[in-house]
């Protein structure tokens, strides 16, 4: 029987992951704001929460309990946020003047 502490543990992997990927995509532009490497940071987040999604649905197939999962619908996730992504880097743009 997998259990409440196994999900949890899952959930709290999965978003632990992500922000480290988003960690290391901010100090990568920090360091060189190139375009590349905000699109990588962008895509290695989206990876994360695939994989956070996929653990979610697993332990969700094996556990016979009613458990509260946060990504019900992963790829809708992932579209708002390429376009909050994009919009804050065109807001950027305005904002600096570019």
């Amino acid at each position: 029987m997998i259990g409440l502490p196994a999900v949890i543990d899952g959930m709290l992997s999965g978003l632990m992951g992500a922000m480290m990927g988003a960690m290391l995509g901010d100090m990568l532009a920090i360091t060189r704001p190139d375009s590349i490497i905000k699109i990588v940071a962008l895509i290695v987040t989206m990876m994360l929460l695939l994989v956070l999604y996929m653990t979610e649905d697993l332990v969700r197939k094996q556990s016979s309990a009613a458990t509260v999962f946060v990504l019900k619908h992963p790829y809708l996730v992932l579209f708002i946020l390429a376009i909050l992504f994009k919009g804050l880097e065109l807001s950027g743009a305005i904002i600096e003047g570019k």
